[in-house]
């Protein structure tokens, strides 16, 4: 699967079935897209950029092609469509359902994988005070391309899914992460982390983007059959 216009117009059509089956049940109250958390080694020991990382492997969004929406009912879903940057014809659409939004740390929450002196209480500028939670979590990982009809099952594994400047273990910036296990067809399981930077989107803008995305796919569509 090439990384192109194309697959960032999938990666939005994506989001917006997601966001139109939620749409019956409650409404969206924050639109963020979703790209790999960048370290930043100011506040952070490691080296490795992504959104998701699993199996070995790490994977980004395409631009564009990945957002978290929140609902006014305290849930959330996060979708797109990620690939593995080393091999861009494996991809998975991701979709995560996030439920039980709250500012009160649940336990094990939060989770610090930053420096000491990323803290305030150390003097730097990352505030786990401010940092919000979903309490649970769980979807889907659906194989594109090379893993067409790979279909893993995500539950959450430790602590809540954290957001807030700082909350994705990368950079101090706005952002979120949460832990994972990944079960496959045949029972075996993995661990993984979600790493995301994050970027408002104003929600009038992005369903404007979305249908857009509608129209782009059905022009391309239209000429690859002439």
């Amino acid at each position: 699967m090439k990384i192109n216009n194309e697959i960032a117009v999938l990666g939005l059509l994506f989001i917006l079935s997601v966001f139109a089956s939620n749409a019956m049940a409650s409404s969206a109250v924050a639109v963020y897209d979703v790209h790999a958390a960048m370290a930043d080694s100011q506040y952070f020991g490691g080296s490795s950029d992504h959104a998701i990382v699993f199996g070995g492997n790490d994977y980004v969004f395409a631009p564009g092609a990945g957002a978290l929406i929140e609902y006014d009912d305290g849930s959330a879903s996060l979708s797109g469509i990620a690939y593995n940057p080393l091999d861009t014809d494996q991809s998975y659409a991701i979709n995560i359902i996030l439920n039980g939004r709250t500012s009160i740390a649940p336990p094990d929450s939060p989770k610090r994988e930053l420096l000491s002196s990323a803290y305030v209480e150390n003097g730097g500028p990352v505030d786990t005070d401010s940092w919000y939670y979903y309490s649970s979590f769980s979807g889907t990982f659906e194989g594109m391309g090379e893993l067409a009809g790979n279909v893993l099952q995500i539950t959450q594994r430790g602590p809540a899914f954290q957001f807030g400047f700082g909350a994705n273990n990368k950079n101090a910036d706005f952002g979120g992460s949460g832990w994972f296990w990944a079960e496959d067809a045949s029972g075996n399981r993995m661990h993984g982390d979600f790493n995301l930077g994050m970027r408002v989107v104003p929600v009038p803008a992005a369903i404007q983007l979305m249908i857009s995305a509608l129209a782009a796919l059905g022009f391309a569509t239209r000429r690859r059959k002439a």
